[in-house]
């Protein structure tokens, strides 16, 4: 197609447009099982044996790469309910394009193995605004969003913080062995952490961002913010949205995954220490 149409670029995604979408979210580690096959040359050679015998060889070149259904279920793993055309994935893309881009260009050529060329095709995007080109890539996740998608971006926030409260509940009023029980599922709050934040970090002016407080403690005492904050979220009305409140919220939620991500290093060493856990 190329030297037919040379004004024309493909953006590839290989294996399919699914493999794309995957890479935004952090929780998938850009691997897929080769678990199909297809024949790139076949070559059928025969050799007479006998008078009215003759041995057949078959050689076949095969590329190994990855079924679009086995791409589309692992997809669905990460965003449960996904299905094509839907839109049931776009908070999450939409705030994770750039994080998909960065992992994107690390990868092989689409044209050759997994990879995908959706980097080109926003930068190309980005560019057509006359904007400068990292300035209009910035753009991509404050965007002026239509109702729908809003709304559809705020019901998963608060699905996302609501599990977060519950987390911080555990971590400030439950026993130290029960709060290793629930360490033992944190990997289950990786993708509301990573996307709470990305969420508020685009309400939130660049400037206003807190940091993470110095020591434990301070972390610990940000904790009940969020089942404090996360009420106010919960109705259709009510959503704050002052900057300063925002930014406080986002510091809790920096500081809950600050302390999972330490439990989950002592209880680590602990079971390296006793592997029963006694």
């Amino acid at each position: 197609m190329a030297p037919k149409f040379p004004f024309m670029h493909l953006a590839l995604t290989n294996p399919s447009l699914e493999y794309w979408f995957l890479l935004h979210f952090e929780t998938f580690n850009g691997v897929l099982p080769l678990d199909h096959e297809i024949v790139i040359s076949r070559e059928r050679r025969e050799e007479m044996i006998g008078a009215r015998t003759k041995r057949v060889f078959i050689d076949e070149v095969i590329e190994m790469t990855t079924a679009n259904e086995t791409c589309l279920n692992m997809l669905k793993q990460h965003c449960q309910g996904y299905e094509k055309n839907s839109d049931k994935c776009f908070p999450v893309l939409r705030l994770n394009t750039l994080t998909a881009c960065h992992r994107a260009r690390q990868l092989e050529n689409p044209a050759v193995g997994q990879g995908s060329g959706m980097p080109d095709l926003i930068d190309r995007l980005c560019r057509l605004t006359g904007l400068p080109l990292e300035e209009a890539r910035n753009r991509l996740v404050r965007k002026e969003l239509t109702p729908e998608q809003a709304d559809l971006e705020l019901g998963y926030f608060r699905r996302s913080l609501n599990r977060l409260g519950q987390t911080a509940l555990v971590m400030t009023t439950l026993g130290k062995q029960q709060k290793k029980l629930e360490n033992a599922m944190a990997g289950n709050i990786e993708k509301p952490f990573a996307f709470c934040k990305r969420w508020l970090a685009a309400q939130i002016p660049e400037t206003e961002l807190p940091e993470l407080p110095g020591n434990k403690d301070a972390q610990l005492a940000t904790l009940p913010y969020i089942q404090a904050i996360g009420g106010h979220f919960s109705g259709k009305s009510g959503r704050p949205k002052d900057p300063k409140v925002l930014a406080r919220l986002y510091q809790a939620i920096a500081s809950l995954e600050a302390q999972v991500q330490h439990l989950a290093q002592e209880n680590g060493n602990n079971n390296q220490a006793d592997p029963t856990g006694e």
